[in-house]
């Protein structure tokens, strides 16, 4: 018997994809679970809103202290929107509305290490400042087993915390077995 809920098992779905290396995969559906949390605990505010709010309160590499060379739920938000609808990674467009914009000039993302002994960088944000020019560059490398597990473990945080694991039901496409 499968004592697991329908979220449970997408999230375990996105550690199966990601321990395989099918590193895109993984990433896009680790990406839609902000929209799932997002949707549930601020359901009257726009994707964008509750995506941005969800991704800065809950997940730990989102910080919102307005600092352009964070990681914050509106970069993630931007790397959602671009990876899935457009299918890059190429975040360092300064679009949208004030609170939307991303201000990143390089964006990576790179593949875990495959020797599991070796320290291995999880995410940086670098700023540089051109002496000729003074153009300022914010910079980001990104792991991405780190940024898929801190997707994970923030909606597994939310769903222990959240009274109601019943909603989290009309998040999921539940597959029927074929019978003959």
């Amino acid at each position: 018997m499968n004592t697991m809920g329908y979220f449970e098992e997408k999230i375990a779905s996105v550690r199966l994809a990601l321990k395989n290396e099918l590193y895109e995969p993984a990433l896009a559906l680790a990406l839609s679970l902000p929209d799932i949390c997002g949707s549930i605990e601020y359901p009257n505010d726009s994707v964008t809103d509750r995506y941005i709010k969800w991704s800065n309160q809950y997940i730990s590499m989102c910080k919102n202290s307005g600092a352009k060379d964070e990681f914050s739920g509106a970069a993630l938000y931007q790397l959602r929107c671009k990876f899935l609808h457009n299918g890059h990674s190429n975040i360092y467009k300064d679009e949208g509305k004030t609170y939307t914009r991303v201000h990143f000039s390089s964006f990576e993302l790179m593949a875990p290490s495959k020797d599991r002994l070796n320290r291995e960088l999880m995410s940086t944000t670098k700023t540089y400042q051109d002496d000729q020019t003074g153009e300022i560059t914010y910079t980001a490398t990104m792991n991405l087993y780190y940024l898929i597990e801190s997707l994970c473990e923030a909606a597994e945080n939310f769903l222990d915390q959240w009274p109601d694991k019943a909603v989290f039901d009309d998040h999921s496409v539940q597959i029927k077995t074929y019978t003959t």
